[in-house]
């Protein structure tokens, strides 16, 4: 979900509107498709990185119990369990669950929102096809393609606009998961140490 402050001329009154993004991927069979790719020229890539820095393939939740007695669950994102360097670890305190099921459910939920995922920024067009707020926005989800290097279908996640003299409107897109900076993830490695340090 995204939001928006929009006046009303008429009122005049500021609104706020809850934005619910659409599928518009490629295929998707209900709503009109929005493709970007370098193929078309409707889009010039500024930059692009699979996300690996919060991405983990390992959860271990650590239930009711304390030492060798406690109750400690294993759930992994794939099938098969990754393994060697291939193998990215998180430890879940939850202390409130005393069932299996809904400690595997806490575990599968954190390994999704921990996935990896690939980030693309670009600049949209300004020769179109495709408008922002007209064609697509926020939270939409839209197909990008990069010709041997990586297609996807992804969300927007932010959308920033300038206006050159030269070019007029220009806008940045980012799909994917904005990238974090030092503090989030400093934050995301010591979420689970707390509750152990200061039982």
């Amino acid at each position: 979900l995204g939001w928006a402050v929009l006046l009303d001329a008429d009122t005049p009154a500021l609104t706020f509107h809850i934005l619910v993004g659409l599928d518009r991927s490629e295929g998707n069979g209900v709503n009109s498709e929005v493709k970007f790719s370098t193929e078309f020229d409707n889009m010039k890539l500024s930059f692009y990185r699979d996300d690996l820095i919060e991405s983990k393939t390992t959860a271990y939740i650590g239930g009711q119990g304390e030492a060798n007695a406690r109750n400690v669950r294993q759930v992994d994102a794939a099938v098969a369990a990754a393994t060697d360097l291939d193998r990215r670890e998180i430890f879940i305190d939850a202390r409130d669950l005393s069932v299996n099921a809904e400690m595997d459910q806490r575990g599968d939920a954190k390994l999704a929102e921990l996935s990896e995922e690939s980030i693309i920024e670009f600049e949209n067009s300004p020769s179109g096809p495709f408008t922002f707020q007209e064609h697509f926005t926020y939270g939409d989800i839209v197909t990008v393609k990069i010709p041997d290097i990586v297609t996807l279908d992804a969300r927007i996640v932010e959308v920033e606009r300038a206006f050159t003299p030269e070019y007029g409107s220009i806008e940045k897109i980012i799909v994917g998961r904005k990238t974090p900076d030092l503090i989030k993830i400093l934050k995301l490695r010591q979420e689970n140490f707390n509750p152990e340090i200061w039982r």
